[in-house]
């Protein structure tokens, strides 16, 4: 399927880029890894500086191929997600283009239309707001 073919290595680039920026500014952050389940789904896990993956800090920064049986029952359509997420659940950031509309879904079947949504999203992806709203989220902290 082109989501699981074309996609991962564009969801991987968008999160090295978190990663670089995020390592720039002191922050520790792990290579970008494959969470794929039922929707293909990559993140990279922002920390602060000292601490350890094993506590429960830190911001999960993802991008998924959502496809809409799992998020609302409708058939055949996708979009693009980007969650910026604390390990409270509390959300930093994202982007969801149309959610919650009647354009939310393009036809997986449509390879153009699947194209265009995802440049909505990577057009609009600047790994250094992502890291600028995690800054923000741990200063409050």
């Amino acid at each position: 399927m082109m989501l699981e073919t074309v996609y991962p290595p564009k969801f991987r680039q968008l999160l090295e880029e978190v990663r670089k920026e995020a390592l720039e500014r002191g922050f520790l952050c792990d290579e970008p890894g494959d969470l794929t389940d039922e929707d293909v789904r990559w993140f990279v896990l922002v920390r602060p500086a000292g601490t350890n993956p094993s506590e429960e800090a830190g911001v999960d920064v993802s991008i998924t191929a959502a496809e809409s049986e799992h998020f609302d029952g409708e058939e055949g359509g996708v979009n693009f997600i980007l969650d910026v997420v604390s390990y409270e659940g509390v959300i930093v950031g994202g982007l969801h283009p149309y959610n919650y509309t009647d354009r939310c879904w393009v036809p997986r079947a449509d390879e153009d239309a699947v194209a265009a949504r995802w440049a909505l999203l990577n057009d609009a992806f600047d790994a250094s707001a992502v890291v600028d709203s995690i800054e923000e989220f741990f200063a409050r902290e």
